[in-house]
């Protein structure tokens, strides 16, 4: 897995990244699982410039929940790296914008590092 330094280069690098996870049964549900517990708290539903992104890692977080602990098909490892992707970009987006703060972009890129890099 590699790391990110960016979150363009972190939605570039998410299906490698997940797609070692996948191969360890039970891993990539619980990192998504983590990924999207550590990262919605920078993203409140009060803050109407966050939920893009948060909206992106509700639907991550109910793929994550629904998928089999082992035997993942194939279809659900890339669903799961098309919302990463999503996520990553939707951040980066925002963040050009200044519709997000330099923290959550920064959080964000931290936690998916700290899940899949």
């Amino acid at each position: 897995m590699s790391t990110a330094t960016t979150l363009p280069q972190a939605a570039g690098l998410a299906f490698d990244n997940l797609q070692v996870l996948w191969l360890i049964p039970g891993l990539l549900k619980q990192r998504l699982g983590l990924f999207c517990d550590t990262s919605l708290p920078f993203f409140l539903d009060q803050d109407v410039n966050g939920r893009p992104v948060a909206n992106w890692l509700t639907v991550l977080s109910t793929l994550a929940d629904l998928m089999p602990v082992s035997d993942v098909p194939i279809e659900l490892l890339t669903q799961a790296a098309e919302y990463v992707y999503r996520v990553c970009w939707m951040g980066n987006t925002l963040r050009v914008a200044n519709l997000i703060t330099a923290t959550q972009a920064s959080n964000l890129l931290g936690n998916y590092n700290g899940q899949f890099g």
